[in-house]
């Protein structure tokens, strides 16, 4: 993890929060789990998690930070991807499902504030890549962000603030690159 950091930052131990948003299918051929709302068509019901877990850099789980459960109405499906697009640009952060991600990094900010002696990093997927989590306030000590980038999409490092970021980084060099495996991959 200290690599991710750059240098200086070893000399304290670290504590990685993983944040991302699984489906829970709950789909049923022959009858429908009761409350479970649609996932990305009719045919597929569920539930969405989006869990902060926290890891040592040896990948030790040391448990579940927080965790926000929802659901999508039925008004989701009937709507043209426009008329969604539209509605989103509208909406503000806090009438969006975008909002678990600062959510996620608040908890992950909480949790630093508690640990002083832990130097506590936050990793996000590239949906986090939103004005709000940027501008959102890291504390003392800092929680520090990091963002997995797409191919295509800038990488940054442990950006603080998006007007520093936007005016000062020109050098978006890639500190480490790993790969997870997954079951579903």
């Amino acid at each position: 993890m200290p690599a991710l950091l750059g240098p200086g930052h070893a000399a304290l131990p670290t504590k990685a929060a993983l944040q991302w948003t699984p489906t829970l299918d709950l789909t049923r051929p022959q009858q429908q789990v009761k409350d479970a709302g649609p996932l990305d068509t009719e045919a597929r019901r569920g539930v969405f998690m989006h869990p902060l877990h926290a890891f040592t850099p040896d990948g030790t789980p040391l448990g579940t930070l927080w965790c926000q459960f929802w659901t999508r109405d039925e008004e989701s499906l009937t709507k043209s991807a426009e008329e969604k697009r539209r509605e989103r640009k509208a909406a503000p952060i806090e009438d969006k499902e975008s909002l678990r991600w600062l959510e996620g990094l608040r908890q992950a900010r909480a949790s630093a504030q508690k640990l002083p002696g832990v130097q506590c990093v936050c990793i996000a997927d590239s949906e986090a890549d939103i004005y709000e989590v940027f501008a959102e306030p890291r504390g003392e000590p800092a929680v520090h962000w990091h963002g997995r980038a797409r191919i295509g999409m800038p990488c940054w490092n442990c950006v603080r603030s998006i007007g520093r970021y936007w005016a000062t980084s020109t050098d978006f060099t890639i500190r480490a690159n790993t790969t997870i495996g997954c079951c579903w991959a």
